[in-house]
């Protein structure tokens, strides 16, 4: 685990926003160590009388977007006088940063939506996939929902020497699925359309991509886009290749996607992302909303203080991540899921600016 504090990312335009909705794991979305100590105090504190407390927010890794804005929000809640000292870690991914929460020792997880409301409800993301929270794997301390900041659109790059169009030719070849941990949802989408057990996948960090497609050792990788037009920044000796081709899923894939509730289909707008002209405007990714998620024990003030200085200085944020070039308190509010327990200090900060939805439930 490394530990670390306000790093940036270089910034691209955002331009679109989709709607976004999860079926079959209850979840809709519109718009697409150091030991931490959550405190003990009572609701109804003012912020100078909650005493200095230091958290730990996990991420799936230092080359991804959420450990990004996770260090612009640590670099926020300092700069704004905030009692909560927040330390950024970067795990082996998602699921380990959400066991860590269950397990009391972090107090938020950086995850995708759909696997912190697996573990909030003792489920298997997806049926016989790479993560399971029920029985004795279920968590001590469930994740809630605190806030969501953009979705991320997976989808598939090779070379043009490599033979590959769709993903049905992955069959038999060596397919790089990211780091051990943030593969997680590229070995979930693989796994829901019964593509998992015929390649070969590989584990290969954010920075070595590129040289392992150049040097042979994957034949294709999983790429993504944040809000289907923003690429991460490890992304971008690749996005200038001109040997760059796009993989496309099947329909019957997307709609395998889309039943298993753990994403849906959504445009990637390639020609907005890569320098090369590309045979098509758009290709359909899969979108997994992603954010943050806390401890359900949490104090309620605390909680509330650490939502409202973040939200109150929103347009900050977007200087941390391109990604998040779009995120506003009303974006906080509408990408909250009716599927999953909102923290109850967040849905207080959203009560008091009438952002709240009634469609939502309190933890």
């Amino acid at each position: 685990m490394t530990i670390k504090k306000n790093q940036n990312e270089s910034n691209t335009s955002y331009s679109r926003r989709n709607v976004l909705s999860y079926g079959a794991g209850g979840l809709a979305v519109g718009l697409a160590g150091c030991a931490g100590n959550g405190g003990e105090i009572s609701d109804g504190s003012s912020n100078s009388e909650i005493e200095d407390v230091r958290w730990r927010a996990g991420t799936p890794g230092e080359g991804s977007s959420t450990f990004a804005i996770a260090n612009g929000l640590s670099r926020i809640l300092d700069e704004q006088g905030s009692n909560i000292d927040l330390e950024v870690a970067s795990y082996s991914g998602s699921n380990e940063a959400i066991r860590l929460v269950g397990r009391g020792e972090d107090e938020l997880a950086g995850s995708a939506l759909p696997l912190a409301a697996a573990a909030n409800r003792n489920e298997e993301p997806v049926p016989d996939g790479p993560a399971d929270f029920t029985g004795q794997n279920a968590l001590e301390f469930k994740p809630v929902q605190a806030l969501n900041f953009l979705d991320f659109r997976m989808y598939w790059i090779t070379f043009e020497d490599n033979d590959i169009e769709t993903v049905n030719d992955f069959e038999g070849r060596n397919i790089g699925v990211f780091q051990r941990g943030a593969a997680f949802n590229n070995l979930t989408l693989l796994s829901v359309t019964n593509m998992l057990d015929k390649v070969n996948e590989q584990y290969v960090e954010f920075n070595e991509i590129a040289s392992a497609l150049d040097t042979g050792r994957i034949d294709a990788t999983g790429f993504y886009a944040g809000q289907g037009t923003v690429p991460a920044g490890w992304q971008t000796q690749l996005i200038n290749d001109d040997r760059v081709q796009i993989v496309t899923w099947s329909e019957e894939q997307l709609e395998q996607i889309g039943d298993s509730g753990y994403a849906t289909p959504a445009p990637v707008q390639v020609n907005d992302i890569f320098e090369k002209d590309l045979p098509m405007e758009t290709v359909m990714g899969n979108a997994i909303p992603y954010g943050f998620f806390p401890r359900e024990n949490l104090p309620e003030e605390r909680m509330y203080q650490f939502t409202k200085t973040l939200l109150d200085n929103a347009d900050q944020i977007a200087e941390f991540s391109a990604s998040v070039e779009h995120f506003t308190a009303q974006y906080a509010s509408e990408s909250l899921s009716p599927g999953m327990p909102v923290h109850s200090g967040v849905a207080r900060y959203l009560k008091e600016e009438d952002l709240w939805n009634d469609n939502l439930t309190e933890a």
